[in-house]
């Protein structure tokens, strides 16, 4: 297995489960990783995406990207019969479609697809959800090993071009008395990571933490940071959270300042009973804040997957949202 078809693997391990089969016609069906990655068809996340899949429907040659100038594939999975293919073009930079993540990205992202799949007159409709597994011999497979940042796209149409332009001006603004980008990505993460790391278990905890510094990494004015620098600030920022977890456990005691209060304003100190009513009020009031944002995540997830044409199952919603099957069903 070359390197291309290594990192494709990696990619599709992300999710413990993936979607699988080997006859569309069939069905498919959700397996553990070490299981689906031995079907002819495999999914993978479309909550972080690695891979713009382009679907050829007709009998496909390399000869239509030297007409169209369209760059390489980094992987081409093509049917030996058929000839109908799935092309991948691998991202130097994942884009992340969480509910939270930027739109810019996405929209970018969109955008390039939509302009290959006019170039090379493939399937408009299809959406990547299932694709060839080109680890599979029932394709005949073909591999570059070439990553892609999205503005490398941006010469395939006068409409992507004025997207990127776009970005740069809004960037712009920010640009006085900006910090280093290293220091802007490490101390942006950071803060959310202190209470991330109550939400996640480790895997799940490293992996939102690392998605936050892309995401860091692409608000900020300078010129991105390779990939393999923001792994090393997302891990530090990932170790130290979980070392020093039991000391960020959130609950500061002296929150309401009873005692100081009452100094301040001149009054006797608060009775004990009040002091715990009140605490009982705070309490109350912050599950109440959780549980009104834990349903806006549900909401926006079923509306998502329904847009998607999707069954906003459990399940589905489970994977969409990331939190557990028993939360989704108390909702």
């Amino acid at each position: 297995m070359n390197e291309v078809l290594t990192r494709f693997k990696q990619h599709t391990a992300q999710a413990k489960h993936n979607y699988c089969t080997n006859n569309l016609e069939q069905g498919i069906y959700i397996n553990k990783n070490s299981y689906a990655i031995n079907k002819q068809y495999i999914s993978i996340s479309e909550l972080f995406r690695p891979y713009i899949i382009i679907d050829i429907d007709y009998s496909w040659s390399d000869y239509l990207l030297r007409e169209t100038n369209t760059p390489e594939p980094t992987i081409q999975a093509i049917d030996r019969t058929k000839g109908t293919a799935h092309l991948f073009y691998e991202l130097e930079t994942p884009v992340s479609y969480q509910p939270m993540s930027r739109k810019a990205p996405q929209i970018l992202f969109d955008g390039v697809k939509e302009e290959l799949d006019i170039i090379l007159n493939a399937d408009q409709q299809f959406k990547g959800f299932i694709s060839k597994n080109p680890l599979s011999n029932k394709w005949n497979v073909k591999t570059n090993n070439k990553k892609y940042e999205l503005k490398e796209f941006v010469e395939l149409s006068p409409s992507l071009k004025s997207i990127v332009d776009n970005r740069q001006k809004q960037k712009q603004k920010h640009i006085i008395n900006a910090p280093g980008r290293n220091c802007y990505i490490f101390d942006t993460a950071r803060k959310l990571a202190y209470s991330m790391v109550f939400k996640y278990e480790p895997t799940d905890f490293r992996k939102a933490v690392f998605e936050e510094c892309l995401r860091a990494n692409e608000t900020h004015h300078m010129p991105l940071l390779p990939v393999k620098e923001i792994r090393t600030i997302a891990k530090s920022i990932s170790d130290y959270c979980l070392k020093n977890k039991n000391k960020l456990d959130g609950k500061n005691r002296g929150i309401l300042n009873f005692e100081e209060q009452a100094k301040r304003y001149g009054g006797e100190e608060l009775e004990q009973a009040e002091i715990k009513e009140r605490q009982k009020q705070g309490a109350l009031y912050t599950a109440q804040t959780k549980a009104n944002n834990t349903k806006q995540k549900i909401e926006q997830a079923i509306f998502e997957l329904v847009k998607q044409g999707k069954k906003a199952t459990q399940q589905e919603i489970a994977t969409y949202t990331c939190l557990s099957l028993r939360t989704i069903n108390n909702y």
